[in-house]
């Protein structure tokens, strides 16, 4: 019930936050943050039409849950009016997480005799507790667990995430409003780039307190020795008509990671574009890079799993061989196959540019010794063969200078179907990237998914309306994650809350 309530709280916060400025209550924020997020709620409510969405009207019908007796009558008068909380709607929320595992929100008041009243509301219900003044400052907790104190001026609520450190995060709460200004966030390089995004959201992250495996991910294309620890993101959220789109950014202000950083796509090369249609239609997904062989192999190998597999493959084929010859783009595609396939295999077929085919040469050889290992290779073409083992069939050969690897699912679908043109409106991204993957979800029945999964009704019709999921990266240090609805005449926001 707690969660519920705290929740609905927030959604009303939702309804009614605002956009951003530079203030003195963002002094409240640590220099030393690993992590703050500015969120412009008042363009994210217009861009929703969160006034006149089906979340704010499940949001009415669960007022009781929050409120009761008179006091309904005050919460609904303020999600009408929200001055009426004497929180200046003016400025953004910040939310940031301190070096000691305190995560808070910060926010600037209009009025404190208004701001007092709404305490006294929450108190009176059981929200919060009755606020006690010490030091200049007002305190009170929320829920129990979240303790907060406020100034004519500010609000700053923090809470640990550690379960014994509820003393912890009033110290810091102290010590964040007895901060001078040039140990704040706001006198930081990151503050500055932050602020240099006009998006919905705007996000800074040290890499050190990410998910390890998100982490490794992003740092894919960097030197295995550089610290995550030194490595700053900054990314933004922003919602347009038909999409949401995700962009990061990687930074350090340390010399050498940056330099790291800025010369990490050396490696790479824009994608020529030459596989752009090469999908068969309702394909699943598409991805493409453009690489050198040599670099490509030395980047696989330090995958475990992708290592091993190599050194199983080099029994019977010489693959290293091979994936040196590849210079240019290198595409995958992933038909729709699994929906209707009765086992869990994968379908794929990889196809690559390369720059010789000298390993042809040695396919006879390859051919004999790899029986003593149980795997057969026929000829199914001019070079083209099949490669068969117990359980597991594999086709690759050669097509003028494109190597290619399917299992035979992926190699029939992609030589029999019409080819897709989904691509094509990304021609100009795609050539302009270095790594483009696209996820084709209206490919798949996404409404029949739905209801298998019991999400009929409004759930749904939302994901029935998703079109696709796109990855590009333009450098090695720069990312941009969008998902695309069918209806492209509304904000996506709008789309899926009405």
């Amino acid at each position: 019930m707690k969660i519920i309530r705290l929740f609905l709280i927030l959604c009303v916060v939702l309804c009614v936050v605002s956009s951003c400025k530079k203030s003195e209550y963002v002094n409240l924020i640590p220099a030393d943050a690993t992590f703050v997020a500015a969120v412009d709620m008042k363009k994210i409510a217009e861009k929703g039409d969160v006034a006149n969405s089906q979340l704010l009207g499940l949001m009415n019908g669960y007022m009781g849950l929050v409120v009761s007796g008179s006091d309904r009558e005050k919460m609904e008068e303020i999600v009408s009016d929200p001055s009426k909380t004497g929180l200046d709607f003016t400025l953004p929320v910040y939310l940031f997480k301190t070096k000691n595992d305190c995560v808070g929100m910060v926010m600037n008041i209009n009025s404190e005799s208004q701001f007092e009243d709404f305490v006294n509301m929450l108190s009176q219900q059981g929200l919060c507790s009755r606020p006690v003044e010490r030091e200049g400052l007002k305190w009170s907790s929320l829920l129990e667990d979240i303790d907060f104190a406020y100034d004519e001026s500010s609000v700053l609520l923090l809470t640990s995430l550690d379960e014994e450190g509820g003393a912890m995060s009033k110290v810091e709460i102290n010590a964040l409003y007895a901060a001078e200004e040039e140990n704040t966030f706001q006198a930081t390089t990151h503050f500055d780039k932050m602020s240099e995004q006009n998006k919905d959201v705007v996000i800074y992250s040290n890499m050190g307190v990410l998910p390890a495996s998100f982490a490794k991910k992003m740092k894919t294309f960097l030197p295995s020795n550089v610290r995550n620890a030194d490595v700053e993101v900054i990314a933004s959220l922003d919602f347009s008509a038909g999409k949401a789109v995700l962009q990061a950014e990687l930074y350090s202000e340390n010399d050498k990671v940056q330099q790291a950083l800025s010369h990490g796509s050396d490696n790479f090369r824009k994608i020529e574009g030459r596989y752009i249609d090469s999908p068969a239609k309702d394909f699943f997904v598409w991805g493409c890079c453009g690489v050198q062989g040599e670099w490509l192999l030395n980047a696989l190998k330090q995958d475990e799993e992708i290592r091993q597999m190599l050194f199983l493959l080099e029994c019977g084929i010489d693959v290293e061989m091979m994936i040196k010859a590849i210079d240019g783009d290198v595409a995958v595609v992933l038909p729709n196959s699994f929906i209707t396939s009765d086992t869990n295999d994968l379908d794929y077929i990889v196809t690559a540019n390369v720059g010789n085919t000298d390993f042809l040469a040695d396919v006879d050889y390859w051919r004999k010794s790899m029986k003593k290992f149980g795997i057969e290779m026929n000829t199914v073409g001019k070079d083209a063969y099949l490669l068969k083992t117990d359980g597991y069939e594999l086709q690759w050969g050669v097509e003028d200078d494109n190597l290619f690897f399917a299992t035979p699912v992926a190699y029939r679908q992609n030589a029999f179907s019409p080819r897709s043109e989904v691509l094509r409106p990304y021609t100009n991204d795609i050539k302009n990237s270095i790594l483009y993957l696209y996820v084709n979800l209206a490919s798949l029945p996404l409404r029949e998914i739905a209801t298998v999964t019991g999400m009929e009704g409004f759930l749904g019709d939302k994901l029935a309306g998703f079109e696709s999921v796109i990855l590009r990266i333009e450098d090695t240090d720069k990312f941009e994650l969008s998902v695309c609805l069918k209806e492209k005449n509304k904000n996506f926001l709008e789309t899926l809350l009405n």
